[in-house]
């Protein structure tokens, strides 16, 4: 989407609970920096995103999320009562840090063996608890080069070929997730979908319509950008205001 349409889908009203006492779960996200990002939009008055548990953490992993989880579950519902568990994470496990910038962590499909090896790890873990829910949220394409460059790495445009493996990466992962959450019986909300566009180019005489990624809605090609984070943050609230209220 383009930044106008995104402020033309915000100032549509939110789908709040008809009865906001009737919460059957907490509704929980457990995420790396995209959801610290989106945290910081939460209005602390709406009935939905004042419920929402923050499990957060920049630069965590499917595995170190997984890890948390293990030592600090059963002790967050004891005062959370039953969750509905939102699980964003990826981007760190898809590729990694090399100082300041970052780079592919592998071109071949292992490090998308390994994150669904920890989302089943930690889908077993939520249902050793009775009366618990889980969703896995799916990763939205992000850029290496675009992050690169808002470092002002000298020549950010040698990670392009890295970006086209990561985005083949982000698919495949994507619909391993769909078909985890179709089994779960859970709606699986996709994001990459909010910043494609579409445009015109001539090919073989005619124009064609082609999709791009808008990259400049997010702040340095990896997290969302203010209206961004907004957007993302009203999508993932209307859906716990369908699964976590009846």
């Amino acid at each position: 989407m383009s930044l106008n349409k995104l402020h033309k889908q915000l100032s549509k009203p939110e789908i709040s609970p008809s009865n906001t006492k009737l919460r059957a779960y907490t509704p929980v996200l457990l995420s790396d920096s995209k959801g610290i990002k989106l945290k910081n939009r939460v209005f602390s008055d709406h009935p939905v995103t004042q419920h929402i548990q923050w499990w957060c953490k920049g630069g965590e992993t499917f595995q170190n999320r997984y890890d948390w989880l293990k030592a600090n579950l059963s002790s967050k519902l004891t005062t959370t009562g039953n969750i509905w568990l939102y699980v964003w994470l990826g981007t760190c496990n898809l590729t990694r840090k090399d100082g300041r910038y970052i780079s592919i962590r592998s071109t071949d499909n292992s490090t998308v063996d390994k994150c669904v090896e920890y989302i089943e790890k930690i889908i077993k873990l939520i249902k050793e608890y009775q009366n618990n829910k889980i969703s896995i949220l799916e990763i939205p394409v992000y850029s290496i080069s675009k992050y690169n460059k808002s470092l002002r790495h000298s020549s950010p445009e040698q990670f392009e070929s890295q970006d086209k493996q990561l985005e083949e990466q982000i698919h495949t992962l994507n619909s391993y997730i769909r078909n985890i959450n179709k089994a779960l019986g859970v709606y699986s909300l996709q994001f990459t979908t909010d910043i494609q566009n579409h445009r015109k180019v001539k090919a073989h005489k005619h124009p064609e319509n082609r999709n791009y990624f808008n990259f400049e809605l997010y702040s340095d090609g990896l997290h969302p950008g203010h209206t961004l984070a907004r957007y993302w943050l009203r999508k993932i609230s209307n859906q716990m205001s369908r699964d976590c209220w009846k």
